[in-house]
């Protein structure tokens, strides 16, 4: 994640953060729940630094809100086991990836209202 702060530092957030996030790859012995885990993180540390950097309409708050749903989701899946963890896991693995998705596409179109 220090590759990508310091890379959206140099440059334009937008497209230049997206192709980093993009690229970024999460160690591959981490289980799912730990991967889940660093993307939400991840996702946080986002909203946090490039709060000011977001369309003005975008969804911000419900973002933040979805976020915390996850986190919460992700810490009540940790005491579940067998079929119906991995069914959560799954859903939560789902929801997250599309939490990122959205996120970095509202970074990407605020491309054009991002001044050097």
């Amino acid at each position: 994640m220090q590759k990508v702060a310091q890379l959206v530092s140099e440059q334009q957030v937008g497209s230049k953060l997206k192709q980093a996030a993009a690229s970024m790859h999460l160690p591959a012995v981490l289980s799912p729940s730990a991967r889940v885990a660093k993307q939400l993180d991840a996702i946080e540390e986002t909203l946090e630094q490039y709060a000011d950097q977001f369309p003005v309409n975008a969804p911000v708050e419900r973002w933040k809100s979805t976020l915390q749903s996850l986190h919460l989701m992700d810490t009540m899946n940790r005491s579940t086991t067998g079929s119906e963890h991995k069914i959560r896991l799954e859903k939560l693995q789902t929801q997250t990836e599309a939490l990122f998705n959205e996120i970095f596409q509202a970074l990407d179109s605020g491309d054009a209202q991002i001044e050097d």
